[in-house]
């Protein structure tokens, strides 16, 4: 009997456990799938994103349909930088109808990472549309703006991020930055006295409004900016680097070479400082010491071209011909399209075969200043002189004879040239002062248009001092004439001025947004001054305006 009861008790055990492993059968998969969903949730709480991607694998694996997990997923992967998947994972839930705003702003950003800006715009209106009074796709689409260059359509999406924050001092800076970008630096001021106001210890907003204030001219406060952002952010060498250059615009030249020499104990490894540092030593007439501070420069980057110019520059000033003709046609072989630097290495040739056989005719001479010694404006803001004019103010500009352009720089070769190069012998002193320049003499009254013509002949004939002369005319009876400063500006430049250069294509640029020529001017001018990031979004503004036409 005992033994019947035992098997009966057995016989039951193994009932419930069938019973039970047929219940967990039966459970749906999709609250299974449900279950990982939750989990990875925890996960990524907890900030274990592989684990919760595994989860969420499980997760779809058991529920295919599951558009939630698929956005989990998505954010997932973007977080851990797989931004394909990620918007092939917020595509799937969208094709499984959860179409919310942050669904679509999440494979905007996506698209953003992969450099496909149309479907990264397409997707920032959607979320637009589906929430119009959040402020995060506005915020986001900015972003991407300012990345493009496209400075005008990121304020006014950053003025639609205001109205909702007006708070939000993020925006404000952004769109300083905006401001910055487009040459309205009053208001790139005015923006980021607001953030300073909120946020008196800004670092950032405090260098950005010193920058600003140096393209205003007003070196003395953008002095007092950079100083103040320098006790916030003491190891930031281009803050540094930008203070020096408001020194140097003030003739302050021994603060300008303190600060150089420090952004170069403060980044080592920085090209950048170390050529700047150069220009200074070369300013307080230490020219040996300027040689080898661009050598170093060279050093550690072989493919700064502008460090070929300085170097080649500085040996033609100080008549060491040999090693300026090395140092020209490196920087010549690295930018092919650069006609002034060809135009400086003839030169050199030139003046190395004179002496050796005195009375040999000279090629067409090109304009070589002392400043091209002390260039060193490389942070990355350039600064405006005390004494440059004013922009003109805003009007329609006429049509009139076409601005020749300057060729935009061709790709770096990759191999760079030895840098090894032994000086042809010990610097020498530098020449004796050259005589004052010799004013051109008064141009006659004439009629803007007529300006405008005689100065591009002048231009073209390589009489640089008429041409100024002319252009100036020209935008003396017509300050909104787009064309003169255009051209102007090009005169500018073939003198190796840079700074006013880029003053007269901004302010032309003003007057004509779509002036795709002053852009690709500026964006030469840039270069010269080391402003890579400013330089490529002028050329990608003249690219889309040569391919709207």
């Amino acid at each position: 009997m005992e033994a019947f009861r035992r098997l009966a008790l057995i016989f039951l055990a193994c009932g419930a456990a069938l019973l039970c492993a047929q219940d967990r059968k039966a459970r749906p998969p999709a609250d299974q799938a449900a279950q990982f969903r939750q989990r990875a949730v925890t996960r990524l709480a907890a900030g274990d994103r592989q684990l919760a991607l595994a989860d969420l694998n499980q997760a779809l694996q058991l529920n295919p349909d599951d558009a939630q997990a698929w956005r989990l997923r998505a954010e997932t992967n973007a977080a851990l930088g797989d931004h394909k998947q990620a918007a092939m994972d917020f595509t799937r839930a969208i094709e499984l109808r959860l179409e919310r705003s942050p669904v679509y702003l999440g494979r905007a950003n996506a698209w953003r990472e992969l450099k496909d800006f149309d479907k990264a715009f397409a997707d920032y209106a959607s979320a637009i549309k589906l929430r119009l009074d959040d402020p995060e796709p506005y915020r986001q689409r900015a972003a991407l703006y300012l990345q493009l260059g496209r400075d005008q359509d990121a304020i006014d999406d950053l003025d639609r991020v205001i109205q909702f924050l007006p708070a939000d001092t993020r925006s404000y800076l952004k769109r300083a930055q905006a401001y910055g970008n487009a040459g309205r630096f009053d208001r790139a001021v005015a923006d980021l006295d607001t953030v300073l106001l909120r946020e008196p210890r800004n670092a950032e907003a405090l260098g950005l409004r010193a920058a600003a204030l140096a393209r205003l001219g007003q070196h003395t406060k953008a002095i007092a900016d950079f100083t103040n952002a320098i006790t916030l952010d003491r190891n930031n060498p281009k803050l540094h680097l930008a203070r020096a250059d408001s020194y140097s615009a003030i003739g302050e030249a021994r603060s300008a070479f303190e600060d150089r020499d420090r952004a170069v104990q403060l980044a080592p490894g920085m090209a950048e400082a170390y050529l700047a540092r150069g220009g200074s030593y070369h300013s307080l007439g230490q020219h040996p010491d300027g040689l080898a501070d661009r050598t170093k420069a060279l050093a550690l980057n072989p493919q700064l071209t502008v460090a070929w110019k300085a170097r080649g520059n500085a040996n033609f000033l100080l008549e060491r011909f040999d090693d300026a003709i090395h140092d020209l046609a490196e920087a010549v072989r690295l930018d092919p399209a650069d006609t002034e630097t060809a135009s400086l290495l003839q030169l050199a040739r030139f003046r190395k075969e004179q002496l050796k056989a005195p009375g040999t005719e000279a090629p067409k001479p090109v304009m070589v200043t002392e400043s091209a010694l002390t260039a060193t404006n490389l942070s990355e803001l350039p600064v405006k002189r005390e004494t440059a004019p004013a922009p003109v103010p805003a009007a329609a500009p006429p049509a009139s004879v076409p601005t020749p352009p300057i060729p935009a720089p061709a790709p770096t070769p990759a191999a760079p040239a030895a840098l090894n190069h032994t000086p042809s012998s010990t610097p020498a002193a530098p020449p004796a002062a050259p005589p004052p320049p010799r004013l051109p003499a008064p141009v006659p009254a004439l009629g803007p248009d007529a300006h405008n013509a005689r100065a591009r002949a002048a231009t073209q004939a390589g009489n640089y001092e008429l041409a100024l002369a002319h252009f100036s005319a020209a935008l003396a009876a017509r300050p909104s004439y787009a064309l003169a400063l255009n051209g102007r500006g090009f005169v500018y430049l073939k003198l190796r001025k840079p700074l006013p250069a880029i003053e007269d294509f901004t302010a032309a640029i003003k007057l004509d947004p779509n002036y795709a020529n002053a852009y690709r001017n500026r964006a030469a001018a840039r270069r010269l001054i080391g402003d890579e990031a400013g330089a490529t979004a002028d050329h990608d503004r003249e690219q889309q305006l040569l391919k709207s036409r």
